[in-house]
């Protein structure tokens, strides 16, 4: 059984294939979610079942949005693993590893 986003009924613009969605976050270009719930918080529930699955069929473009923010969000935890000096890691040492990940530029498909 595979976990497939809320999303992907409902229809948004695309950019390049990957959809425009609602964030709860005030800033940036996506427009403001009245839901509880947006994207980014659906995948960080599905995280622990998304990356246990071998093979994923996206059902829709907001599949697609999920596994890359898992991807993303793999990332980030072994950035901050790596990062960890002792036992108990700052949580502003975390919050560096995440913001310098988030800086980096983008990988495009010849890199």
């Amino acid at each position: 059984m595979t976990y497939h986003s809320q999303f992907c009924k409902n229809k948004y613009e695309l950019a390049l294939g990957i959809p425009i969605m609602p964030l709860k976050g005030g800033s940036g270009p996506a427009p403001k979610c009245d839901d509880s719930t947006d994207i980014v918080d659906e995948a960080i529930t599905l995280f622990r079942s998304t990356i246990l699955f071998k093979n994923f069929r996206p059902e829709g473009p907001a599949d697609k949005v999920i596994v890359y923010l898992t991807c993303f969000i793999q990332k980030a935890l072994y950035d901050i693993i790596r990062v960890k000096n002792s036992v108990d890691l700052p949580k502003a040492d975390a919050i560096a590893a995440v913001n310098k990940l988030v800086a980096e530029p983008i990988p495009g498909p010849t890199d």
